[in-house]
């Protein structure tokens, strides 16, 4: 098992015959669409109710209101996490940009980004 920084990363090792099987969110299937050399084999979920936004224990946002204006990680640009922010920009009556949004990869990295940026506040 391999864990890419979002399905840009999967799509390429699946371009570069390195993986034999890609787990993604749905925008990546327009890229078989699009003639890349894979196809889409499973549906394994509808809604995505795993995916959550969270924050320091000690931040000052309590709710999706307080993201105004904030910055916001996801894994890449294009992915399921940035289309999901963009979305609950809109849906707080704030278009697709209420707040800025950061593709950083992987957990991890986002993970570190968020303690970073307490630890210089």
């Amino acid at each position: 098992m391999s864990s890419f920084g979002g399905g840009p990363r999967v799509q390429q090792a699946i371009a570069a015959d390195s993986i034999d099987i890609g787990l993604g969110s749905g925008p990546e299937l327009a890229l078989a669409a699009k003639g890349a050399p894979e196809i889409g084999v499973a549906a394994m979920a509808d809604a995505p109710y795993s995916v959550l936004l969270a924050v320091l224990k000690d931040s000052p946002i309590k709710s999706a209101a307080d993201l105004k204006d904030k910055t916001i990680s996801v894994s890449s640009k294009g992915s399921l996490t940035y289309w999901l922010a963009q979305e609950l920009s809109r849906r707080q009556g704030w278009g697709p940009e209420g707040f800025k949004i950061a593709p950083l990869g992987a957990t991890g990295a986002q993970t570190a980004a968020l303690k970073t940026a307490r630890s210089t506040a």
